[in-house]
């Protein structure tokens, strides 16, 4: 039934285009009047999270996560590309973050973007606190089926902590880490991204191993080891100032 809707609607989008070229009932006062609310309408950047239920060329059908304001206009937005996608497809099932211009969404609900993440959110900040414990737990465990359905090549790493626990602020929300993952609001890539910008900001200190690209980042009460070595450990971990890098 989605399917049928978001084909009928990127139909509808098309006739109504073709029947706006032989219109010309629109007063001059209606489109001064038009022009007049565009003009003083503020235009901000928006973006919701969604799954991709299905997908052509020139464009894309995204179901927004429930709780997403977008959610509230439909449970099926087309977004239309302002070029032809003729290499490229996201496929159907994956999770994206849809970035859009509030002028750039029409009243029939249809997006006009190319600005697609498939990292998760780009905003979004770590609150970490420590537990008491020492020892490493779990929070995402590798899945290599389930990479064409996550955000990059999220399903080829495991996300643990050590001794502290992991908060995330992202998308208005205040989440767990696992439920940021598993939801992919956001990704391991995406922490590691965040660390090596924090580097070049001189929030904190990197250090690089020789086993194939793992690198340390140490912050003022937690400590990043990501690894990427020869043997093909490509683990991330968030964890005490304790916390010790192994090969």
């Amino acid at each position: 039934m989605k399917r049928v809707l978001c084909i009928l609607t990127v139909l509808t989008l098309a006739l109504a285009v073709a029947g706006c070229k032989n219109d010309s009932s629109v007063t001059d006062a209606t489109e001064a009047t038009a022009a007049t609310e565009v003009a003083t309408e503020k235009v901000v950047t928006k973006s919701f999270i969604g799954t991709v239920t299905e997908e052509g060329d020139a464009y894309m059908c995204v179901e927004p996560d429930k709780g997403e304001e977008e959610r509230k206009l439909s449970d099926n937005i087309v977004v239309f590309y302002n070029y032809l996608h003729t290499d490229y497809l996201y496929g159907i099932g994956r999770r994206v973050v849809v970035y859009y211009q509030s002028d750039a969404i029409t009243a029939a609900h249809e997006i006009f973007t190319d600005d697609i993440s498939t990292e998760g959110f780009r905003d979004f900040e770590l609150v970490i606190k420590e537990n008491g414990t020492t020892k490493f737990e779990k929070v995402l465990i590798a899945d290599p089926e389930n990479e064409s359905v996550n955000f990059g090549h999220m399903g080829n790493v495991n996300v643990s902590t050590y001794g502290v626990e992991v908060m995330v602020k992202v998308d208005g929300k205040t989440v767990s880490l696992k439920e940021a993952l598993e939801r992919s609001l956001i990704t391991p890539q995406a922490i590691t991204a965040m660390a090596n910008r924090d580097v070049m900001l001189n929030q904190a200190k990197e250090t690089t191993y020789r086993d194939g690209g793992s690198c340390e980042y140490t912050y003022d009460n937690y400590k990043i080891i990501k690894y990427s070595t020869t043997e093909g450990k490509h683990d991330l971990y968030i964890g005490t100032l304790n916390m010790k890098y192994s090969r």
